[in-house]
């Protein structure tokens, strides 16, 4: 995956649910990538549940795995 601006975020359908989302927040560091994970509501993007951050990721593939890992098992 390709991203050339930081922060970028990417939002989730959440299976079962009209109002709310997934939205992982990809933010570049010094070394690799930091990850927020939140449930935000559909309409207004605000923060309905913050989920937790993953820190020194090596790539931007593995951040997007392990964040969509997180908010599954969250959602669990």
């Amino acid at each position: 995956m390709q991203i050339h601006e930081f922060p970028a975020e990417y939002f989730l359908e959440l299976k079962g649910n009209e109002f709310l989302l997934g939205r992982l927040t990809i933010n570049k560091m010094s070394r690799g990538f930091w990850v927020e994970v939140d449930i935000v509501t559909k309409d207004s993007k605000k923060i309905f549940r913050h989920v937790g951050d993953l820190h020194h990721i090596e790539d931007v593939d593995e951040a997007v795995t392990r964040s969509v890992q997180m908010l599954s098992e969250y959602l669990k």
